[in-house]
């Protein structure tokens, strides 16, 4: 019979030690593993803020430039006096509620010679497509106008359909737009600020490039 040979004490501890090395390795290799999907994750989630917080900064940025232009857009002046008036029909015109529209108001008299002068090319004006509202305002009983009733007569007798007239027979609005002489008038932006004020005529043309250049 073949003799087994019993491995000396040494030996047996030096394969017992070796033995437990690999399996140590393996546990740490796992580690490692576990260290590096750890790391990753903790990459890509600071990845993810800082994304985030570039697309705050991108958007606060562009609000940033949004208000900056329409600040840079917005005309320069103080909010036009407000009237609530109502013209020859019965329709009111609230000047607070046509935010978001220009209007051009012209101040004028029935006796005003130089009014008159300017009537024709105002009411083809008035009746063409204008990026402005156009309204006149009259003062019945005020400066030397005639009665409603009497205005509203004579007025009806002219060819001057296309022009809507309000009627403020407390001439409160020609103090607030310090009206001084006729014609005169108001040139007023979408954002309801009151640009300027301009006594006597001006053609069609050049009240247009008036709205165009100088009115936002």
């Amino acid at each position: 019979m073949k003799k087994i040979k019993l491995l000396k004490p040494a030996l047996t501890a030096i394969m017992l030690t070796a033995a437990i090395m690999a399996s140590g390795c393996s546990q740490q290799g796992a580690g490692k593993e576990n260290n590096t999907e750890s790391v990753n994750k903790s990459t890509d989630a600071k990845s993810a803020g800082e994304n985030k917080d570039m697309e705050v900064k991108n958007a606060n940025i562009d609000e940033k430039t949004k208000n900056d232009e329409n600040t840079a857009e917005a005309n320069k002046g103080d909010i036009a006096p407000d009237f609530d008036l109502v013209d020859m029909d019965g329709n009111e015109f609230k000047l607070s509620e046509q935010k978001g529209k220009k209007v051009y108001v012209k101040f004028w008299a029935s006796w005003c010679s130089a009014c008159l002068a300017g009537m024709d090319e105002l009411n083809k004006m008035s009746g063409e497509d204008n990026d402005f509202e156009v309204v006149t305002i009259v003062t019945p009983g005020v400066n030397g106008e005639m009665g409603k009733e009497d205005f509203i007569k004579w007025f009806k007798s002219q060819n001057y359909s296309n022009i809507r007239v309000l009627f403020d027979e407390s001439g409160k609005s020609l103090e607030d737009y310090q009206v001084r002489a006729f014609p005169t008038a108001a040139y007023i932006g979408s954002d309801g600020v009151l640009v300027t004020t301009q006594l006597g005529n001006s053609s069609s043309a050049k009240i247009r490039d008036a709205f165009a250049k100088h009115v936002k």
